[in-house]
């Protein structure tokens, strides 16, 4: 129902007092099991004071009602049905509807628009089928896995439905599903706090002038995602929003009037920031990504339920940072006149506060145009090629730090969940994942690098055979040292999706994760 944009969607208003108490009853009738669970000490409303309602109506000409709080949507109402939990929700409260059981490649199916079909169910841990009949609500998830990921209503009684068994036919009609439009609203109001909590808490009015101007991908990647919330960090991904890119997003809060954008050499640079801006009053810090505390009992309680990417078990995000030191020459003298020690290891926003410093001690900004840094010679020696020596007087901040740190040393620390950090030479090399065609049509997805991530090949690949349904093998890598053996992972059929998946829940960060389809057709 949510594949599209909606048709229409009307103002979102707070919920009276009243009206938010009847929705409430109407949610407990409807799932008797969740009264008992709210009624318990310290646990979180049903239906949050800060909740607000918004009239919609579909692409497919579906009319109903979306709530939502501050943090993300939590029902819908469409007619004749019981309050509809939204995934998220449902995350809450896993066992609030019965579940029917299906396969990894059959959920990107349902992502992609699709119905759940009779030959996609499998078989779940009890064995049987719930009970349900015709126009019952129920919850879809993959085998082996508890939360939900998508809800529809069952267009035929379970009684008739016999799974792999050949029989053909429809046997959900989906309403929502993980990573629809509905959910990407949640992802959009996720990544607005989050750029607010990086403005406010990061970048800073009081050092916005020697950070700005600065491009779109350094503000995404150095910025925004290290103050995503703690709680739901792992979700949030441009990609997943409603925006979809980069620049569409930035373009957008640059009309709401909360900073300005400009387009230079083809890259989107934030230029500056408005301060003022209602959304940047009163704003509270929260625990990010990017903090190293860890949650205290009450909060964690209050931890969004995993997706694929957030397994039960909770396994932490491997911690990877890279490090670098000054290296030759005219480096060491860059260093020296910016009054930084030489032998020490530098972090990204380390070496921009040298080249801050550099800039400021040398007095460097033209004065024309303060977006632009003049080269002088020190600089010249340390960022500049022999044939631009003549050709390039000044550069964007942003370009300085890029050259520079391409001519230090690189190093990265990467910190494995329950271990302490490890420093190790050289660039973070990631995990990658290849989709090719052998043996004719036959497709098969191969995975190496895995070992640098502290994962076991062996329980990797039986987790990988049970999601992916197929089979799973795995070799050494030719020409590696005995001594530290590398693999290669390889399950048949196109898989990239699912891996992807299983990594970033292992804790893999997504910027560590390359992605490659040989199997895709060539445009012409």
């Amino acid at each position: 129902m949510f594949k599209k944009p909606f048709a229409n969607l009307k103002t979102f208003s707070p919920l009276r007092s009243s009206d938010r108490r009847r929705f409430q009853n109407e949610a407990y009738e409807a799932y008797p099991s969740l009264k008992q669970i709210c009624s318990e000490e310290g646990a979180p409303h049903l239906m949050p004071d800060d909740l607000r309602s918004a009239k919609f109506t579909a692409h497919s000409g579906v009319t109903g009602t979306v709530y939502m709080s501050k943090k993300q949507t939590t029902w819908i109402s469409l007619e004749n049905l019981p309050p509809i939990p939204t995934v998220y929700t449902m995350w809450q409260y896993p066992d609030m509807l019965p579940k029917l059981y299906t396969w990894g490649p059959v959920v990107q199916k349902l992502i992609d628009g699709a119905d759940l079909m009779i030959p996609g169910l499998v078989l779940g841990p009890e064995g049987v089928l719930p009970t349900l009949k015709t126009g019952d609500l129920v919850a879809i998830t993959i085998k082996g896995y508890s939360y939900p990921l998508a809800i529809g209503t069952m267009t035929v009684p379970t009684s008739e439905i016999k799974p792999r068994s050949g029989m053909k036919g429809k046997a959900v009609n989906i309403i929502h599903v993980y990573e629809d439009y509905l959910w990407s609203m949640e992802i959009d109001e996720w990544l607005k706090k989050s750029l607010y909590q990086a403005l406010v808490y990061k970048i800073k009015e009081s050092n916005a002038s020697t950070i700005l101007p600065l491009s779109a991908s350094s503000l995404y990647s150095a910025y925004i995602m290290p103050c995503r919330p703690m709680d739901v960090g792992t979700e949030i991904d441009i990609k997943k929003s409603s925006y979809k890119k980069l620049q569409k997003f930035l373009k957008a809060m640059d009309k709401s009037g909360l900073l300005k954008t400009k387009e230079q050499r083809g890259e989107t640079m934030l230029i500056s920031v408005n301060w003022s801006h209602p959304s940047l009053q009163g704003l509270h810090k929260y625990k990010t990504m990017e903090s190293t505390t860890q949650p205290t009992k009450d909060t964690a309680k209050q931890t969004i339920k995993p997706t694929l990417q957030q397994q039960k078990s909770k396994q932490e995000q491997a911690e990877i940072q890279e490090i670098f030191k000054p290296l030759g020459t005219s480096m060491i003298k860059f260093f020296e006149e910016a009054k930084h020690d030489t032998d020490a290891l530098y972090t990204i926003p380390e070496v921009r506060a040298v080249v801050a410093d550099y800039i400021k001690l040398h007095d460097l900004v033209n004065p024309q145009n303060q977006k632009m840094i003049k080269i002088d010679p020190v600089m010249c020696d340390t960022i500049l090629t022999k044939p631009e020596y003549n050709s390039i007087n000044e550069l964007a901040r942003d370009q300085i730090l890029h050259r520079i740190c391409l001519k230090m040393q690189p190093f990265h620390s990467i910190k494995l969940p329950g271990k302490e950090p490890v420093l190790r030479k050289g660039q973070p090399k990631p995990v990658e994942i290849t989709q090719e065609i052998r043996q004719g049509r036959k497709t098969i997805t191969k995975v190496t690098g895995v070992e640098g991530f502290g994962l076991d090949v062996e329980e990797l690949s039986k987790e990988l055979t049970r999601l992916c349904a197929s089979s799973t093998t795995y070799n050494t890598i030719q020409g590696v040292s005995p001594k530290n053996p590398l693999y290669e992972i390889m399950v048949q059929g196109p898989q990239i999706k699912t891996i992807t998946e299983l990594m970033l829940s292992k804790g893999v960060p997504k910027r560590f994760i390359d992605t490659i389809d040989k199997t895709a057709k060539k445009k012409k």
